[in-house]
């Protein structure tokens, strides 16, 4: 591993940190950042390695200081045909080192999660135009594969909390179906699973007896706007609706055509309750991009401006998947897109993502409750702030 310093952060910057991506002008490239919940310590590390074009956060270390980077050479990603390398940056230092790897299961290989004790990571490798999941050493060897290429278009990982098994989805056919399988690959079976429904995303209660995820009528929504959260359980039982009407927003999209951006939205567990995130739309919601079905070119956005026909909205929404019962962290306001909810480890605080139409997204803090909310950052220049994730010691 070599090893440089980046723009080391002040003195006493011990703590919790939220990560997060920040838009360059240039689309699909992003940069990293870094602030405290308080708004304090904002900065965004100067990566000056020749050829990487895009940085993009992994998973953090149980220290609370280092974390996974994950670089491309090319920022076309979805074209397959990207080089990616793997770093390891220590925040409170701005020390980056680069992975040394004695194999490399694919050119493209984005990390996913640490496994517990830190010495193996869960990547993400496309091999022969599929995403696979294995996990390996730090160093790249001892690949155990949990998918292979021809299981299909496997991503999503989350980890069980007894940290036994994985949950994930794979695209099709005939639809995305949601899995669950030990560690090493084994004893895999299909937890959710409809041709004309979309399963996607399947994360773990705080006690492992329930998965959560989202369940989109892909038939009637070639777009994938809008979900229903799902409950199964991780045998495959039990699989039901917890709300109705297609309410979640699904399919982000948001910015303007300097800043454009996107990513699915998702629903998360509490940490301390047994509730997720809802990001409710408004009836009748629509963004500022439309859709485009069949693109001339495909640039993984496929999307036209149109803000003049942006209207509704979204809140965020604590929703018990047991009851039903719902409670609102956010207000609705029209124009007003909320999303990314994710709880910090104690259940205390909850980031999440604002945007405005034809506006980029600002990360903003709020107490569980969702009171106190205030805005963090709007990302390097302006254009943005997305994605966030906790980085604490555990």
């Amino acid at each position: 591993m070599d090893s440089k310093s980046h723009a080391a952060t002040p003195a006493g910057s011990a703590g919790r940190w939220i990560g997060f991506s920040s838009r360059k002008t240039e689309y699909a490239c992003a940069k990293i950042g870094f602030v405290r919940p308080d708004g304090t310590g904002l900065h965004f590390p100067h990566l000056d390695i020749p050829g990487q074009v895009s940085w993009h956060a992994g998973p953090a270390f149980a220290d609370g200081d280092r974390i996974i980077l994950h670089s491309v050479e090319n920022s076309e990603t979805w074209k397959h045909q990207s080089r990616s390398n793997l770093w390891i940056y220590r925040i409170s230092s701005g020390e980056l080192t680069a992975v040394s790897l004695k194999r490399r299961p694919a050119e493209f290989m984005p990390p996913a999660l640490l496994l517990p004790g830190d010495e193996r990571v869960v990547i993400n490798p496309i091999i022969r135009g599929n995403q696979c999941i294995v996990t390996m050493n730090l160093d790249g060897s001892d690949p155990v594969y949990v998918t292979k290429p021809e299981d299909g278009f496997a991503y999503g990982t989350t980890l069980s909390p007894d940290g036994n098994l994985f949950a994930f989805h794979i695209a099709g056919p005939p639809n995305y179906f949601a899995c669950v399988a030990r560690i090493d690959g084994g004893n895999r079976r299909v937890v959710a699973w409809d041709p004309e429904v979309l399963f996607f995303a399947p994360r773990w209660s705080r006690n492992g007896d329930w998965l959560v995820l989202e369940g989109c009528f892909s038939g009637k929504d070639p777009e994938h706007f809008a979900a229903d959260l799902y409950l199964v359980r991780p045998d495959g039982g039990e699989l039901h609706p917890v709300t109705s009407g297609q309410s979640h927003w699904f399919a982000a999209a948001y910015g303007n055509q300097r800043s454009r951006s996107g990513g699915s939205n998702v629903a998360n567990w509490s940490p301390s309750e047994d509730v997720v995130s809802y990001t409710r739309l408004a009836p009748g919601s629509r963004t500022a991009w439309k859709h485009i079905e069949h693109p001339e070119e495909d640039d993984h956005f496929n999307r036209a401006y149109e803000p003049e026909k942006a209207r509704g909205g979204t809140h965020l929404c604590v929703l018990d998947p047991f009851d039903r019962s719902c409670r609102h962290l956010t207000e609705m306001r029209e124009g007003v897109w909320d999303m990314r909810a994710v709880w910090s480890p104690d259940g205390a605080l909850i980031a999440f993502c604002r945007a405005h139409v034809g506006q980029p997204p600002g990360l903003w803090v709020m107490r569980a409750d969702g009171t106190q909310p205030r805005l963090l950052t709007t990302g390097k220049e302006g254009l943005g702030a997305d994605h966030p994730g906790w980085i604490c010691a555990r």
